[in-house]
């Protein structure tokens, strides 16, 4: 695990995905924005697996 003499690395594994996948998406999700308005009553329980889909496109690109 990553601490402050060994800062994170792009082929670090968090959730089984490397830091630089994760990094992607973070990125995408910042450029394109929000599409809606976030309501925290209003979080979809198929969050995770629609994250997972999201990653694995993202490895195939």
């Amino acid at each position: 695990m990553p601490t402050d003499r060994h800062p994170p690395r792009a082929e670090h594994i968090l959730f089984g995905h490397t830091l630089a996948e994760l990094r992607a998406l973070v990125q995408d999700g910042i450029d394109s924005g929000p599409a809606t308005p976030f309501d925290p009553e209003n979080i979809s329980h198929e969050g995770r697996r629609l994250l997972k889909a999201r990653l694995l496109r993202a490895r195939h690109d």
